[in-house]
């Protein structure tokens, strides 16, 4: 492991079907990151967006979710917080792994793979880009679990987007 951190993450939020091609979203989302050698951090990050689903035959999940979020971060050393504005845009697909008739039903698997260029106001560029691939499951019951990859790009001090990360995530989603 090359990153001197540990980041806790834990979202909760909401969505409405507008129609069977449209959902929107609202959430919030919080994170305590550990700073092994550097200040702790702890972020509150509200959002609202869109999900749009492209119609097809192939029983696939293809969409675009845009979304603005306001990123509130303090530096718990000095207690000072930092504002950011962006806006995410994840386009992706969910490919069942299974006969089309079980796709996403109980005890079925999917693949995911996306896209994230992520729009900071501040800085007046994108800032980070994901792209991303996983693994999931439907338990049944409303229920998800996703082991999820994430290659990060980010703009450290040189004005380009360079490779600086990877991210592992569990996601474990509950309909409600």
């Amino acid at each position: 492991w090359d990153k001197e951190y540990t980041n806790y993450y834990m979202g909760v939020g909401g969505t409405y079907d507008v129609t069977s091609w449209m959902q929107t979203w609202l959430g919030l989302i919080g994170s305590y990151t550990d700073g092994w050698e550097s200040a702790d951090k702890f972020e509150v990050r509200p959002f609202v967006g869109a999900k749009f689903f492209v119609p097809n035959d192939l029983g696939w999940n293809i969409y675009a979710f845009p979304r603005y979020e306001y990123r509130m971060v303090e530096n718990l050393d000095t207690d000072d917080w930092s504002y950011v504005n962006r806006v995410r845009l994840r386009l992706g697909l969910e490919i069942p792994l299974t006969e089309r008739a079980n796709a996403f039903k109980e005890n079925s698997w999917y693949g995911i793979v996306d896209v994230e260029p992520m729009y900071r106001f501040d800085t007046n560029s994108i800032d980070p880009l994901r792209l991303r691939a996983g693994l999931g499951y439907v338990i049944g019951g409303g229920k998800r679990v996703e082991f999820i990859y994430h290659a990060q790009w980010t703009r450290p001090s040189n004005g380009g987007l360079d490779y600086t990360d990877n991210i592992f995530r569990i996601n474990f989603k509950f309909l409600i």
